[in-house]
Parts: C-alpha cells; structure tokens; sequence
C-alpha cells in the first residue's frame, strides 16, 4: 500500500513529495527522513499541544526522540491557539512563519488543521515532514491549505509536505470524532464530483474523472463501516489519493462543491457570531446527505439545464448582502463574499459567448457521478458519524441549518449546481424545505 501512495504522490506532486509512509513505527523514521532529505538543525517541530497517545507514550515525544537520535537540535513550535482553537487566520499563519523561519526543516506532528498551518507557513526550499496523526481530513497529500482570509474560509495554493509518516498506531487510538470527520470529508465525493463535471462543462474547463479512480475504489471499501477487514486503510487511502488528485487537478474542485461549502459556511457564521463549531469533515459529511438529496431533485425537476440568456440576477449581490448580514451586521463577511462572488458572475458572462448546452449526454454522466443520499448516510453510520445537523457538536437549528443552505451559491468565487439554480429562478425556501425533507428521508438533513 506504502509503495503505491509513494509512486501517486511522486507522480502527482512533480516530485516534491516523495515519500508516504503508512506504518506502525512509522513516526520513529523522522530523524532519518530529514536526514535523507538534506534538513539542517535546528528542527522546528509544528504541535497544538494536545496529547497524541500510542502504544508506547505519545506520538509528540516519539518524533522528538527519532530527530534528536538523528543528532539534530529540535526545538517545540505551538502556534497561537484561541477561543475557537487553532484558527488559520493571517494572523496566525504570519506568526508561525516568522518562528519557523529560522529552522533547517519543519516537522508538524497532529491532524489536518496542523499539517496546512505548516504548509502554509514553512518556506519553499525546507524540508517539511508531515507526521499525521489522524484520518480525518483529505488535506494532508496535497499543496493545499484551508485558510480564513478576511473572516471567510477559503482553500489556497500553499506547498507540498516533503514526506508525510502517517503513524498507524496513531490512527487506530485517534478520537471517533476525528474518525468521523475523516469518513464525512471522504464520502463527500458523492456529489462534489457532479459538481465539478457540471461547472466545467459550463465554463469550458477540462474534468477528467479518471483521476479520482483509485479514490472512489476507496470511498467503496468504507460502506461497510470501521469494523470490516481493513476498514483504517481504506480510510487511509481515501484520504490520500484525495489530496493526491487535487494535486493532480491543481484546485480543490473534484472534491469541493456544495457539501464543503456548506461546512465552510458553518465555520464563518460561528467564528463570526462568537459561537464553536465542529469538524470540518464531519459536517462535510452532514452536509454531503443534502446536497446528493439536492441534486437529485434538481434532477428530477429538470432544473439542471440552461437556456439562451441564463445568467445570474439582477439582485444577486444585493441577495450575498442580505444573506451574510444574518451573522454579521458589520457588513465584513458581506464586503469579502461579494468580490468572491462578482468574480464568478465575471467569468460567467465572458464565457456566454462559447457555453455549451446541456444536453442528455451530460445530464446521464451525472446521474452516473452521484450517490445516493441513502447510501451516504449508511456509510456515515457504519463509521459512527453525524448524519444530521442536530447530531453536530454544537447541534445546529433546523432554521440555521436551512440558512446556511440557503447560502450556498452566496460565498464562494467558483460555479456550483446551486448556482445554476440561482441562475434558473429556483433557489427559494421551496426547494430548500424539500432537500431537507428528502435527506430527513434518507436519514440526515436537520
């Protein structure tokens, strides 16, 4: 299994990443991966400070004991950690980069939040490992980090880990919730990919779904839940060729449509009202049951189709106005969504004069793409994952969870079917009450 990651992710990153290791003791090899990578002393060492427990101590001190046995000075680098925790904001991304910018390899031993705060804050040229410590997100294997610029959450182009141990041990003693949260980003494929088929056959972009094989084989092997033969590896796998593909695409795309914007749109309320919100994947999972339950009706009405003329509104602007002074009057959120979402309705226009039409060929491809919101949910439960809003810590109202749906095509600089459905006059409190009450079907929703 190691052997095939580490031949994807040379393939997938030119080289920059070249070595994924997937193994007990695997975090006991850090002094002689820096070594082979040419690091110098001293080593920064990124962590939160939360225990990491496995079978001999914890996973911190192991790391430390590897890279000091390999004769290098190391020195323990915990980034600035607030109310909400450990927010990638510029502000802590800039502190980090100014402490880690003395060192001669970076090292980041936690979970996903850790590992992008070190993508984004080590320089290129330094060696970085990548000690994961839990399957919980899709973003460890790729260039990528999820970063709150302006108060809104958005994925950027940062840099490749060098090496990524994945410390098996580590994974199998790792909370359910981060579990669950790892599950939830990579079921997620069950509609981001329609998503992503849709947007750029309508803005003329290339979309292979070729390259999301080894990971949707992958996503399969997790229906039967976390007690199944090779049940953690599967996971594993799913995570990895995840972030593997979005570095093969060069964009988030294949794996980011209305499911993550709706956990990104959760993040941005919370931290903008003051309030906690919970794993990223496990909303994402969540939020994963609403939007297959979302395509399927757009299917069934015929609403995924355009005709001549079909662009956004009128009072589209005015509508991202309306929709993001629910959560913070101070018009920030509002100012920063705004330009995100004048960007797309830019592109939109200066492609009209090339838009192919939908035709029946698209629209069966699709349907060939999409889960079942029936069989996202039994995926989640297997795995012990949240299936509705309500399950989510803190339990989400049906009336945010209605809102942050009715979000969706109001925050994001990047075509989704919710904005097609913008664009064809549907997106009202009528659809949305039926997406929710056809995933409650399913056994999600609120």
């Amino acid at each position: 299994m190691t052997t095939h990651l580490t031949e994807a992710a040379l393939a997938a990153s030119n080289g920059h990443l070249d070595q994924i290791d997937y193994s007990a003791g695997a975090a006991a090899r850090a002094g002689e991966t820096l070594t082979r990578l040419g690091a110098r002393s001293p080593i920064a060492i990124l962590s939160d400070g939360v225990a990491k427990p496995v079978d001999d101590g914890d996973l911190l001190a192991k790391v430390v004991a590897s890279i000091e046995a390999s004769g290098f000075a190391t020195e323990i680098v915990t980034p600035l950690i607030d109310d909400h925790g450990l927010v990638l904001d510029e502000r802590t991304v800039q502190d980090s980069a100014d402490r880690l910018a003395a060192a001669g390899g970076v090292v980041s031993v936690g979970s996903g939040t850790i590992t992008d705060l070190g993508k984004a804050a080590t320089a290129e040229g330094v060696p970085l490992v990548a000690v994961q410590s839990a399957a919980s997100v899709n973003g460890y294997a790729d260039a990528m980090s999820v970063l709150i610029n302006a108060g809104a959450k958005s994925t950027r182009p940062t840099r490749w880990p060098s090496a990524i141990l994945i410390e098996s041990d580590a994974l199998e003693r790792s909370p359910d919730t981060l579990v669950g949260s790892g599950v939830g980003d990579a079921v997620a494929i069950g509609s981001s990919i329609a998503d992503w088929v849709l947007a750029s056959h309508l803005t003329g972009a290339e979309a292979d779904p070729a390259v999301l094989t080894d990971l949707m084989d992958a996503v399969g092997r997790l229906h039967d839940g976390r007690e199944a033969d090779g049940a953690m590896p599967a996971l594993v796998d799913a995570l990895t060729y995840g972030g593997l593909s979005i570095g093969v695409v060069g964009s988030t795309a294949p794996l980011s449509g209305c499911e993550h914007l709706t956990s990104h749109i959760l993040d941005m309320a919370a931290i903008a009202e003051g309030t906690e919100h919970d794993l990223h994947g496990r909303q994402v999972g969540v939020a994963t049951v609403l939007s297959t339950a979302l395509w399927e009706i757009a299917l069934e009405r015929d609403l995924v189709r355009i005709d001549a003329g079909t662009t956004y509104p009128e009072d589209t602007l005015d509508r991202v106005d309306t929709t993001w002074r629910v959560v913070d009057p101070s018009g920030r959120l509002s100012e920063t969504c705004q330009a995100n979402v004048a960007q797309k309705i830019a592109v939109w226009q200066e492609t009209a004069a090339t838009r192919p039409t939908i035709d029946a060929e698209l629209i069966d491809r699709l349907r060939g793409l999409l889960a079942a919101p029936q069989y996202v949910s039994r995926t989640l439960s297997q795995w012990g994952a949240p299936l509705t809003f309500s399950d989510l810590t803190p339990a989400i109202s049906e009336e945010r969870a209605k809102w942050v749906l009715s979000a969706l095509p109001f925050m994001r600089n990047r075509v989704t079917l919710a904005d097609l459905l913008v664009m064809n006059g549907a997106w009202d409190d009528e659809l949305i009450d039926a997406v929710f009450a056809r995933a409650a079907a399913a056994g999600g929703g609120a």
